[in-house]
C-alpha cells in the first residue's frame, strides 16, 4: 500500500518531523515535503541507485536473510510525484544466480554512462567478484563487460580525470594492490601497488591528473590512518605524503560509497574526521593545493534524537551547485535518524529533518535539483532484514532554486551532469545542466 510522509514544523530552528498520513492524500507544505512509495519489488540492503535523467535504476546489494539479487529494476515516477510511479523489472544481470553486486562500487562516466564492479560472491557477504557491468542511459539496459584484473568486494571506485577508473579496497583479503579500467576497451589496463591493504578507501581526483588515496580502514574494517595518504601520479608512481592539515584528526568512514557526491563546486572532497577527544568535524581535501583543513565542527545532538546521534558515514551528499552538505546521524537505536543538512560557506545548520524510518544499509542518491531518493535498508537495524521503503526528500531550505541570485549569478556558466557533479569538458551527446536547465553537449 502506497503511503505519503508529512513533514511538520517542529520547531523555529528549522527541525522537521516527518510522519505518516494516514490516507493517499499528497501533502506539499510549503517548507518541505517528503515523498514515499512502497518499492513493490524485493527489499533490499546495500543496493545502487543509477540516476538516469528522470528514471532511477536499482540493482546490487541482497535482501532478507542475505539472499542474492541478481537482476535490475527501474522506476518511472508520475509527473505529480513519487508516489504513482512503477517499477518495472529488467533482466537478470546473472542467470547463473551465484553472483550480485552486493558490497561492489557503482561509478558514473564521463559519458553518462554507469560501471558496476565486484561485489560479493555469495549472499552471505562473504567471497569476491572481478565482474563489471555497464548501464547505458541511451539503451535503459545493462551489458557485461570485461572484469577487473582481482577480485573485490567492500571497494571503491573513481572516475579520473583521463575517463579511467581507478580501482582500491578489498574486504577480509589481504590485497594491497589497486588498478586502473579503462571503459573504452572493457580491461583492466594497469595494476598498481599500494604502501597497504585498504577496504572502502577514499579515492579524490588531484588537479594534476592523479588520485588521493586515503586509507581509512584496512581489510578488515579496522583504522589504519597514521596521519598520510597515498598519492598515485599521472605517470604511475605511487608514493605516502603526509596529510599536512588534518593534526589529530582521524578520518571516518567504512563502507561508503558515491564518492562522486562528496565533491564541493570548487572541486574539495568533502568527508568527517574525529580529533583525539573524539569529536567530529566536517573536513575538506583540496584537490589543488593537496592538502587538508576542517570545514567546521559537528554536533552530534541533534533535537528530536535521544542522546548523542551516530554519524551515518556512508551518507555524506554535497550539492556542489549551492554548497550544501548533508549529513545523516542515527539514533542509537537505529529506530529514526537525522539529515541535518550545512552551509559549507559558513557551517550554520540550514534544515533538520528528522525521519521515522531505520537508516542503516539504505541507498542514497542527491539529484540535480537539490532533492535526495532513499531506497530499501535494514527494516530493523541490521544488516539481515531488508526494507522496500522508497521516497524522496525534497524541502525548499536544501533547494538550489532557494539560493540567492548573487551565489547563482556568480558561477552561471558551471556545468553540471545528472548527478550533481561539476563538468570541467562535457562529452558530445550527452546531458548536462547548466543555469537550472537540461541541454545536451554538441
Amino acid at each position: 500500500m502506497k503511503k505519503n510522509l508529512l513533514i511538520a514544523m517542529a520547531a523555529a530552528m528549522g527541525v522537521f518531523t516527518a510522519s505518516y498520513a494516514q490516507d493517499d492524500t499528497q501533502v506539499a507544505e510549503s517548507d518541505g515535503t517528503v515523498m514515499v512509495s512502497t518499492y513493490s519489488g524485493n527489499a533490499h540492503i546495500s543496493a545502487m541507485i543509477i540516476v538516469d535523467n528522470d528514471n532511477y535504476v536499482l540493482t546490487g546489494g541482497h535482501t532478507t536473510n542475505f539472499e542474492r539479487y541478481v537482476g535490475y529494476e527501474l522506476f518511472s515516477p508520475e509527473k505529480d510525484g513519487y508516489t504513482d510511479g512503477t517499477w518495472i523489472p529488467g533482466e537478470l544481470l546473472y542467470t547463473n544466480n551465484d553472483m550480485c553486486h552486493d558490497d561492489g562500487a557503482q561509478v558514473t562516466l564521463l559519458d553518462g554512462r554507469s560501471l558496476l564492479l565486484g561485489g560479493h560472491s555469495s549472499g552471505r557477504g562473504i567471497g569476491y567478484s572481478a565482474d563489471a557491468h555497464m548501464y547505458d542511459p541511451a539503451t535503459k539496459s545493462f551489458t557485461t563487460v570485461g572484469s577487473m584484473k582481482s577480485l573485490r568486494a567492500v571497494l571503491s571506485a573513481l572516475t579520473m580525470t583521463n575517463g579511467k577508473v581507478f580501482i582500491a579496497g578489498n574486504w577480509y583479503k589481504d590485497d594491497n594492490t589497486a588498478e586502473i579500467y579503462d571503459p573504452e576497451t572493457g580491461s583492466s589496463v594497469q595494476s598498481i601497488t599500494l604502501p597497504a591493504a585498504t577496504s572502502n578507501p577514499y579515492l579524490i581526483n588531484t588537479k594534476d591528473g592523479g588520485v588521493a588515496i586515503l586509507p581509512v580502514a584496512n581489510c578488515y574494517g579496522q583504522k589504519i590512518w597514521d596521519g598520510s595518504y597515498y598519492k598515485y601520479s599521472a605517470d604511475g608512481e605511487v608514493t605516502t605524503v603526509k596529510a599536512e592539515g588534518m593534526d589529530d584528526y582521524t578520518p571516518q568512514g567504512v563502507m561508503t560509497s558515491y564518492l562522486e557526491q562528496r565533491t564541493m563546486a570548487d572541486g574539495s572532497f568533502v568527508f568527517t574526521a574525529k580529533d583525539g577527544q573524539g569529536k567530529s568535524a566536517l573536513m575538506k581535501f583540496d584537490a589543488e593545493t593537496e592538502r587538508f583543513s576542517k570545514l567546521f565542527d559537528i554536533n552530534t545532538s541533534v533535537e528530536g534524537i535521544q542522546g548523542e546521534g551516530v554519524i551515518d558515514e556512508s551518507t555524506i551528499l554535497v550539492n556542489p551547485k549551492s554548497n550544501i552538505a548533508h549529513v545523516a546521524m542515527l539514533e542509537k537505536s537505529n529506530s529514526k535518524y537525522a539529515l541535518v543538512s550545512y552551509d559549507l560557506n559558513s557551517g550554520d545548520v540550514v534544515s533538520t529533518l528528522i525521519i521515522n524510518k531505520p537508516a542503516p544499509f539504505t541507498a542514497k542518491r542527491l539529484l540535480s535539483d537539490g532533492s535526495i531518493i532513499v531506497l530499501g535498508g535494514s527494516s530493523e537495524g541490521d544488516n539481515y532484514y531488508a526494507s522496500s521503503w522508497f521516497y524522496m526528500i525534497k524541502t525548499a531550505q536544501i533547494n538550489p532554486t532557494a539560493i540567492t541570485s548573487a551565489k547563482v549569478d556568480a558561477d552561471s556558466e558551471a556545468i553540471f551532469d545528472l548527478t550533481g557533479r561539476r563538468v570541467a569538458k562535457p562529452v558530445a551527446n550527452s546531458i548536462y545542466i547548466k543555469n537550472g536547465r537540461k541541454f545536451v553537449a554538441r
